[in-house]
């Protein structure tokens, strides 16, 4: 089945996504701020550090970026997503076309599901093809771990919420919680489905 495939990303507006409304900012101000925020913050960051860092082999993982903390609202006034695109078509586990009436009985069902992605002009979009190239790299880092049992590797997995329109329909898909399963090559992946929303386009 051909659609669209859609992958957001954040973007903050460096000049007026953050401001800081206190007009007495004084030096004693800003140390307090930083030390409430450091001490907001201290042992999750150390704790997400402690997960990154592999002993065995003394390095990081590549997953400490993505982590996400609490933005103190007073700080922090706007967050937008934009999305990169490419071309898709989709494909059941045994190679045939996916078709509609299967992703709407996922719908119904809210189960999990294998889809194979085929993308094309992927290399088009370098903003894309970089996404998933460093995807995959997480993804196999976790896989190829020997300290993980299988569930443990599946569950630790990097995701990622996607959206795909239909040429043939006039709703649109939320594609929640994907995980990585097999990078068949550059442009054919193996994405486990955790659950699909149907939206309006």
């Amino acid at each position: 089945m051909k659609c669209t495939l859609y992958v957001p990303y954040s973007i903050g507006d460096p000049q007026k996504g953050f401001q800081y409304n206190d007009k007495t900012f004084t030096d004693r101000k800003y140390i307090q701020i930083l030390t409430e925020e450091y001490n907001s913050y201290k042992d999750a960051i150390s704790m997400m550090v402690d997960n990154s860092y592999y002993r065995a082999r003394n390095v990081f993982g590549n997953s400490l970026s993505a982590n996400n903390f609490k933005k103190i609202h007073r700080e922090y006034t706007k967050q937008n997503y934009e999305y990169n695109s490419c071309e898709c078509k989709l494909y059941t586990m045994n190679g045939t076309d996916e078709n509609i009436d299967n992703l709407i009985r996922y719908f119904q069902t809210g189960e999990q599901f294998i889809v194979i992605m085929e993308m094309a002009g992927l290399s088009k979009n370098p903003d894309l093809e970089t996404e998933f190239k460093m995807w995959v790299k997480e993804s196999m880092h976790i896989e190829h771990s020997n300290r993980l049992s299988d569930e443990e590797k599946i569950f630790n997995l990097p995701k990622k919420d996607m959206k795909i329109t239909f040429d043939e329909a006039k709703s649109s898909a939320i594609l929640k919680e994907c995980k990585i399963m097999e990078a068949y090559s550059g442009k054919s992946y193996a994405i486990l489905v955790n659950k699909i929303v149907f939206v309006t386009k």
